[in-house]
């Protein structure tokens, strides 16, 4: 298959050959992210649906990773649908592999700044422990209100 039969295939327009072009991709590179996306997509849908995106990733279901997949579905208007299509999918994969330390925190914290005040309360810390840790959590998020609490005291 050529690279614009893939390219057709799995309906990348020109916003992701612009992108791509601008991050100097070569013709194999692009061809190799294409076959990846055919890869993951298996009901040739043209979208990675939340399942095709666990399956292919050999990943539990987690909140979590629940969570990050929906806020690379940027192309919805108010709610997710679910989908990645080819361009977010990309844009999914460049952010995750190349991001530094520091915007990896910063996308940590806008994943669970709910309200996007700019701070993190109990209740969304408390989601993020339950979210990432999985399970009972309970022990945890009372050591972290303990904590909290405690870091609220004056002890001058």
């Amino acid at each position: 298959m050529t690279f614009d039969e893939r390219m057709k295939l799995c309906d990348a327009g020109p916003d992701l050959l612009e992108l791509m072009d601008y991050l100097k991709m070569k013709k194999k590179q692009k061809t190799r992210f294409l076959k990846l996306f055919q890869s993951v997509d298996k009901d040739n849908s043209g979208q990675i649906s939340l399942v095709e995106f666990f399956v292919h990733l050999k990943l539990d279901h987690s909140k979590f990773v629940e969570r990050s997949f929906r806020q690379m579905d940027i192309n919805t208007e108010g709610d997710s649908n679910m989908n990645l299509d080819v361009c977010e999918f990309y844009i999914g994969l460049f952010n995750f592999c190349f991001m530094p330390q520091t915007s990896l925190s910063k996308y940590m914290f806008d994943l669970y700044d709910d309200d996007k005040d700019g701070g993190i309360t109990s209740k969304e810390l408390e989601l993020m422990i339950g979210d990432v840790c999985g399970g009972d959590t309970t022990h945890l998020v009372e050591k972290v209100r303990w904590f909290n609490n405690s870091s609220n005291v004056n002890d001058s």
